[in-house]
């Protein structure tokens, strides 16, 4: 093949200057990319953050020890300011990608942390057509000539959550499942409690926290709390929707609570955190 259709790859740019992009979440690029068997990418300069959904094919990455040959379909990024390394599609099939590139700012960072904490990794997916569903949003969005950046923030937070819900799900055993789908479920109750968990999941407390630990390395309590804050993120990024309806959504007794907790957590205030996401000085 020649080394012209080695590749193909597709950008959607969306660049501006520091000044005008201020501090917030912001997309760079959005791209579809095809690898041939064989090709060797560049790897990555570590200005951007990376996130890609593997739909197909296999690689490898290229010179680091240990490397283990991954197969698509599975979610990687990267937001350590560092190169990355090349990798080469493995065949017999091409490697298809759905990819995005972030500028990487403080809240890009505390933000993707929360939901992601390594600064990088290759994750499993249980539902990959949920996951290629935002990629695809993205992709349209950055096509317009005017570019709703609310919108991508609020997309790019959906993808955060919707990644790091279907690790849990991958890792989970059933009796675990079935208390996160509860959970999930109850989320917008305040009387969520490990009591009412247990009794409705048909089990003691002392067995629910010890599965937590075990299976999480996390208590029950603080599994909730994040939960909710990952929402609450998810539903302050639509720049209409009423702080009193996301605390009622997800479980909050009032809006001074929900402002309380949060601040606690991200250091500002709901509305302070939606000014940037929403690019609103």
């Amino acid at each position: 093949m020649p080394k012209a259709e080695m590749y193909h790859e597709v950008y959607r740019v969306n660049q501006k200057t520091p000044e005008q992009r201020g501090e917030g979440i912001h997309i760079y690029c959005a791209m579809l990319s095809r690898w041939a068997p064989g090709f060797v990418s560049r790897g990555d300069s570590g200005e951007h953050a990376v996130y890609s959904l593997v739909k197909s094919g296999r690689s490898l990455r290229c010179s680091a020890p240990g490397s283990a040959e991954l197969k698509a379909p599975f979610f990687v990024y990267g937001r350590f300011r560092k190169p990355m390394q090349p990798s080469r599609s493995l065949g017999p099939e091409d490697l298809v990608r759905k990819v995005i590139l972030l500028y990487q700012d403080p809240l890009h960072d505390t933000i993707s942390s929360h939901f992601l904490p390594r600064p990088s990794g290759t994750l499993p997916l249980t539902d990959p057509e949920k996951v290629e569903k935002i990629f695809d949003s993205i992709y349209s969005e950055m096509g317009n000539k005017t570019k709703d950046d609310a919108l991508l923030a609020g997309l790019f937070l959906q993808l955060l959550q919707e990644v790091s819900s279907q690790q849990q799900k991958y890792i989970c055993p059933p009796a675990l499942q079935k208390v996160l789908t509860f959970i999930s479920e109850n989320l917008d109750s305040p009387e969520l409690s490990r009591e009412l968990i247990a009794s409705s999941c048909g089990m003691g407390v002392r067995t629910l926290c010890r599965l937590f630990n075990r299976e999480l390395k996390i208590p029950v309590g603080q599994y909730i709390i994040n939960t909710r804050m990952e929402k609450v993120c998810s539903m302050l990024a639509l720049p209409g929707l009423p702080v009193k309806e996301i605390a009622s959504a997800c479980g909050f007794r009032n809006p001074g609570f929900l402002s309380t907790s949060f601040h606690r957590i991200y250091g500002k205030t709901p509305l302070e955190y939606r000014s940037i996401i929403c690019g609103k000085k």
